[in-house]
């Protein structure tokens, strides 16, 4: 039911900049949110460096007398607190001295009492919905109770992946298996599913429109139109979770959807349990090249650090383990290809456990999507409320994409080829002919022009922490009337040293839009990615209160001081997704912030994500790091355009054949013979235009997503193709408008169906086509779904210049 406290609950979104660009995965787990087995993903690897943001900035000091509310985030190298109380508009006590401001939650056995207490509140409102008389206030009640439930899984859920002691880990993880007994409970509960579906009759007799649900253009009734929304959406997540079932196969839907769960989460566990990733072994002897002379010279990626010679067996044989974070650095930095290869296969060959873990996910959805009727567990996933719908719509998307890269993906990799050829015809140039698969990385980094990378590495001291919050602030100042204050915490409201809480309010009245907690640096224990974590979603409360978002961005910064051009792209990615979730402003949290379909909720996250390369955006934020004026050097500019554009189809390739992996890993394929088979999946690839794509293993091993998205890794690629709708043609310095940002992208948060939403935030802002529509058989008049168009983002990456593009 409640479809959020299945499609929203325990939501992360997570950044796509941490998948490999050949590999797959990298990030950290998270389990159940979106639909049926949508476990948020996440994960990377571990770092041992704990970096505090209070020993890098000093000092706290408060603010004292009577300063203006809106003061600097930072004075100097100091903090700057503001001094009135803050009030989330959220509950019946001020959550003073609470983890993360959850009221109740003062110690790790507190987890434990929220979980009964959070049941019980809801059973007392089960009844209420029942005896309610048909119409709008059945669905508010239903939200109520979903909001009752994620206010305490989506902090508890936070807590298990971040919180620095294993004990609050624990507990906040028992939270969640308990709650998570009583979310199915709620999602096949006949007697509120009866009451929604005579509230939505009603409504729709109302509305003088049995079958549609109407689209409000400003002067109709918003209100009704979300809460015939809302109702539509939770009468659709009843249905898919087997309200309607009977016997054994009502036992055998609640058993799948457990076992999903579970072997999500231990497939992610694994992907960072240094125990289970293997190590790289390398025989010096055998490799063409001095290991040990590269690795010094490659020590700004670590390799002279992680790398022991094993006396047991002899000095020859060098260990590195076999983490992700690891292997991703020797993939992208070492010359040595011996070492490259060893890596390689490190990373495909572990966590071995994961083979059989993968392979009973896959099969487990498979069987839930054979109860509910469909086709597929991709079919299952993309009905109704997406913008793709089917994956027909899919698959004619990848296809035309693909196609249009084809004659640039050649010209780059001969281009890789020969330019490897060259290098090692300077030594022994062994059986280095052919491009192999870990070479694509290395290949791409290396052949970067030399002015361009020192250009780039100039771009690393000129950025920091403060300077990217405080040139964001005025950035969103500027753009959307919006400004940041960081805020002292209550002794224990934070749960490890450096964590930042940001509040966000308009600058022109002072209304507060809600809380950002920020943690942004590496810890051990805590899950290795860059994600947003909603912690309590925005709705109108029945006392005529607004209930305040809270939400945690979290990242895993390595460095204290300076960002590196990664690290700011994906600072700038998250804080799309959480500005999404604090600015919007609908009335039931069902729909409140990054809680809507799939395909459409990373819209904002890749909009924000090139103020990276914006150079007004850039300069705030080198200006306020405190680096004079603020000024950025053209070159550099154009250096950061010329590193985007680089081998960009052979980048775009890895994204479509990911996107396809997920497709082919939830299609119908699944349980027939030889599925999971290399020709098998080598067939499907050549299906959809992807040619040599064997020698990768099946199944994948790392790859965080088929926890997550579950068929729905298209998504990434949908969201930059509209992003670069937003931007395109606009001025060299231009910005979208207040009104493009705010009011069309943000504060409508998932109210409107994805269709709508998407032609709303373009009308009128691109000459672009907006939308693709992929008909359904002949006899059908009603679209099987929708795509973006491509075009602007093959512009953007200097793809479109070959005919096959247009």
């Amino acid at each position: 039911m409640l479809g959020r406290v299945l499609n929203g609950c325990r939501q992360i979104r997570v950044c796509r900049r941490l998948v490999a660009t050949h590999l797959i995965g990298l990030e950290t787990p998270h389990d159940v949110p979106r639909r049926i087995s949508d476990s948020s993903c996440h994960g990377q690897t571990i770092c041992d460096a704990v970096t505090t943001v209070r020993s890098l900035f000093g000092s706290a000091f408060e603010g004292k007398g009577k300063k203006p509310f809106h003061q600097p985030l930072w004075n100097g190298t100091s903090w700057y607190h503001g001094t009135r109380a803050d009030d989330d508009g959220g509950g019946s006590e001020r959550a003073v001295g609470c983890f993360a401001g959850v009221a109740g939650v003062h110690e790790a056995g507190d987890w434990e009492g929220l979980a009964v207490r959070t049941e019980e509140a809801c059973r007392g409102l089960i009844d209420d919905v029942i005896m309610s008389d048909p119409g709008p206030d059945v669905v508010r009640k239903l939200d109520e109770i979903s909001d009752v439930l994620c206010r305490t899984m989506d902090a508890a859920e936070f807590c298990r992946h971040v919180h620095g002691e294993e004990v609050w880990r624990q507990a906040a993880h028992m939270a969640c298996v308990r709650l998570g007994g009583f979310v199915q409970e709620l999602n096949t509960h006949v007697g509120l599913y009866s009451a929604l579906c005579r509230a939505l009759d009603t409504m729709r007799g109302a509305d003088n429109n049995d079958n549609n649900i109407r689209m409000s253009h400003g002067r109709q009734d918003v209100q009704d139109d979300e809460y015939m929304y809302v109702g539509e959406m939770l009468k659709r997540d009843f249905e898919r979770f087997g309200v309607h079932l009977q016997g054994k196969e009502k036992d055998d839907m609640t058993e799948l959807i457990g076992s999903i769960h579970n072997a999500g989460h231990s497939y992610m566990q694994n992907t960072i349990d240094a125990k289970k990733t293997g190590e790289i072994i390398v025989d010096e002897r055998a490799c063409s090249q001095e290991v040990g002379r590269l690795m010094q010279r490659d020590a700004k990626v670590g390799l002279d650090a992680v790398f022991q010679r094993d006396g047991m067996l002899g000095d020859c044989i060098l260990r590195a383990p076999g983490d992700s974070r690891t292997c991703h650095g020797i993939l992208w930095h070492c010359d040595v290809e011996e070492v490259r290869k060893a890596a390689y296969k490190t990373y495909a060959s572990y966590p071995r456990e994961n083979a059989g873990i993968a392979r009973d996910l896959l099969h487990a959805r498979r069987q839930v999507a054979d109860i509910m009727g469909y086709s597929s567990f991709a079919a299952y996933q993309l009905d109704g409320f997406s913008l793709g719908n089917t994956p027909e719509a899919i698959d004619v998307f990848l296809k035309e994409v693909n196609s249009a890269l084809k004659e640039s993906i050649a010209e780059e990799k001969e281009r890789l080829l020969a330019w490897k050829m060259s290098l090692y015809q300077l030594g022994d140039c062994g059986g280095h002919e052919l491009l192999q698969p870990w070479d694509r990385d290395w290949g791409i980094q290396q052949t970067l022009p030399k002015e361009c990378v020192t250009a780039l590495q100039s771009l690393g001291d000129m950025v920091t922490v403060p300077g990217f919050l405080l040139g964001m602030s005025a950035l969103m100042e500027q753009v959307m009337n919006v400004r940041l204050v960081v805020r002292s915490m209550m002794p224990g409201e934070s749960w490890a040293d450096g964590v930042m809480k940001v509040c966000v309010y308009d600058s022109r009245t002072d209304e507060k839009f809600g809380t950002i907690y920020m943690d942004l640096f590496q810890r051990p224990g805590k899950f290795g990615g860059a994600a947003l974590f909603t912690l309590q979603c925005g709705r109108q409360r029945g006392d005529g209160m607004y209930q305040l978002p809270k939400a945690a961005l979290v990242a895993n910064l390595s460095s204290d001081r300076y960002l590196s051009f990664g690290d700011l792209e994906t600072l700038c990615h998250e804080f799309g997704h959480a500005m999404h979730s604090i600015l919007s402003r609908t009335r039931l949290q069902h729909l409140s912030g990054t809680r809507g379909p799939q395909d459409i909720i990373e819209v904002p996250s890749h909009v924000f994500e090139r103020f990276a390369s914006h150079p007004v955006a850039l300069e705030l934020m080198v200006k306020h790091s405190g680096k004079g004026h603020g000024s950025v050097p053209a070159e550099l500019m154009r250096n950061l355009s010329i590193k985007k554009k680089h081998c960009a189809a052979l980048k775009l390739q890895n994204t479509i054949e990911t996107c396809l992996l997920d497709q082919y890993m939830h299609s119908d394929r699944v349980g027939s013979h030889g599925f999971g088979t290399a020709e098998d999946l080598e067939h499907f690839m050549l299906e959809h235009g992807v040619e040599q794509y064997g020698g990768k293993s099946y199944p994948p091993l790392r790859f965080s997503h088929i926890v997550g998205y579950a068929g729905n890794y298209y998504s990434y690629l949908f969201a930059n193709c509209i992003a670069s709708q937003v931007w395109d043609g606009l001025e060299e310095h231009g910005m979208p408008s207040t009104d493009v940002m705010h009011r069309r992208m943000l504060a409508c948060g998932g109210s409107k169906p994805a269709k709508q939403y998407v032609e709303d935030l373009l009308v009128g802002d691109t000459g672009t086509k907006a939308l693709v529509g992929v008909k359904g058989s002949p006899s059908d008049t009603v679209t099987g779904g929708y795509y973006p168009d491509f075009h602007a983002y093959l512009r953007d990456m200097d793809i479109l210049r070959h005919g096959t593009a247009t």
